[in-house]
């Protein structure tokens, strides 16, 4: 862990970041000065409770799971059902933006990404992101079993039609690919003979996990060097035991959490204390946010925010929701990245490719635009979406209503310059080159009267800054 320096901000506000989505201002005046050390044992503690999404209550599952020869119905649960999903993206953004269990909301969220998948079905959307939260700070070999036998993978990637008569080999690939072992570790044939272990993983009408036997090949199997009449939990355990696996998941967290360029050093002794620990990820994150390479400064600022990680920063940041609320889900959508949405199984690509130059440049008018300081327009792909469309209209009415005296509570400097200072620290985590400061001092002096003015000028300029854009 980082020696205690003069200064803690900097630290504490990219553990912040990495390991969640930033401060609010209260946070930030209370735990500036503390270790980061201090701060990693209160994100763990927090952490420590599952609280699962509960939009659809057992009627509203009742409803959606119920047969029905009726067309008009069935059409009237699928509108029914992509409302629900909306809605468990709200609450998600809730929860995220909310401030408790944050730990366990960014794993989730990186777990969605890494296991990603689409339904259609809100019952089953809900059912697979509470068990990516369940399962977030864990075992990994627990929750790949979990996700292995989740209804909304099992009807993503095709392992419903699995039966031994005509193998689907859809899950089995991306299994081995994407979720556990990566390229280069396995063959075609152990995709094929992984694939039969699978047959017969199939789910019921209300979407519980069902073994059917009679579609199940029980042969004997060639997988990974081993032979034997291997089932789907057989398979799993094999992939556990092969090392390559700690790395491969050890290697995407780095990547997520550090670096997009990975230490090879660095990765290899995190996945080998991975590995011997039977896939803690717990103690792998701990590893990471304890690692005084996590704080170094070619480590820290050099992640683009992900869509999601902006919007929730933001809000975290002011302390406010967007009003409406739906809101978000048009900004998710314009910006790329859409809660339950993933582009295909492979997720959200990350780095560079969350910016074009339309995308940049709403990022950066955000912040003016919402604290009613300047006009925006959006372009976004019109898909046919109704509802899509009266989002849009709703947005331009948007608004945060922000409490600019408990914002910015953090300061207790009466000078406009050391407050220009302590706001920088907290939003962007250390100062920016002494020029910029300069201008934007003289710019809030110039431009603003009264103090709250002079406070929401503040923000507005660092929110509109490149810099934000980064953690």
């Amino acid at each position: 862990m980082k020696p205690e320096t003069k200064t803690q901000v900097p630290y504490i506000t990219h553990l912040a970041q990495r390991a969640g989505f930033g401060l609010s201002a209260r946070e930030f005046a209370r735990m500036r000065n503390w270790k980061p050390s201090k701060l990693l044992n209160f994100l763990l503690k927090d952490a420590k409770d599952f609280c699962p999404l509960e939009v659809l209550q057992q009627d509203d599952i009742r409803l959606l799971v119920q047969k029905t020869n009726n067309k008009a119905l069935r059409n009237q649960r699928k509108k029914q059902s992509k409302e629900k999903i909306k809605e468990l993206n709200l609450q998600w953004i809730q929860r995220m933006a909310g401030g408790q269990g944050r730990l366990r909301e960014k794993m989730t969220l990186f777990w969605h990404n890494h296991f990603a998948c689409r339904s259609n079905n809100a019952h089953l959307v809900q059912m697979q992101n509470n068990t990516l939260r369940k399962y977030a700070l864990g075992n990994f070999g627990h929750l790949l079993l979990a996700v292995a036998k989740d209804p909304a993978m099992l009807q993503f990637l095709n392992n419903r039609q699995n039966r031994k008569a005509h193998p689907n080999e859809n899950f089995a690939r991306e299994l081995l690919e994407l979720f556990t072992i990566g390229r280069g570790h396995y063959s075609e044939e152990d995709i094929k003979n992984a694939a039969r272990a699978f047959t017969g993983w199939t789910f019921d009408q209300e979407g519980k996990f069902v073994f059917r036997k009679r579609h199940h090949d029980f042969g004997k199997k060639d997988f990974m060097g081993k032979r034997g009449n291997f089932g789907g939990e057989d398979i799993l355990q094999i992939i556990l035991e092969n090392r390559n696996t700690a790395r491969f998941i050890t290697e995407k967290i780095y990547k997520h959490f550090v670096n997009h360029v990975p230490e090879p050093e660095h990765v290899q002794s995190l996945a080998k204390a991975f590995y011997e620990s039977e896939y803690d990820i717990t103690r792998l994150l701990k590893a990471v946010f304890s690692a005084d390479w996590f704080y170094d400064t070619s480590n820290r600022g050099n992640f683009i925010k992900s869509p999601v990680a902006l919007l929730v920063g933001l809000q975290r940041h002011l302390n406010q929701t967007f009003e409406p609320e739906e809101i978000t889900l048009f900004l998710q959508k314009v910006l790329g990245q859409l809660l339950f949405y993933p582009p295909n199984v492979g997720g959200w690509p990350e780095g560079q490719a969350w910016i074009d130059s339309s995308s940049l440049t709403l990022r950066l008018s955000l912040a003016g635009f919402f604290l009613n300081q300047r006009p925006l327009q959006v372009t976004s792909k019109e898909d046919g979406d109704m509802n899509g469309l009266k989002l849009k209209r709703k947005f331009q009415q948007a608004r945060l209503a922000v409490n600019w005296k408990e914002i910015t509570s953090f300061s207790s400097s009466n000078t406009s310059e050391k407050r220009l200072y302590q706001t920088s620290e907290f939003l962007l985590g250390h100062l920016p080159d002494e020029k910029t400061l300069q201008l934007l001092n003289a710019y809030v002096e110039t431009n603003a009267s009264s103090e709250e003015e002079k406070a929401k000028l503040m923000f507005v300029s660092f929110m509109s800054l490149p810099e934000y854009q980064l953690s």
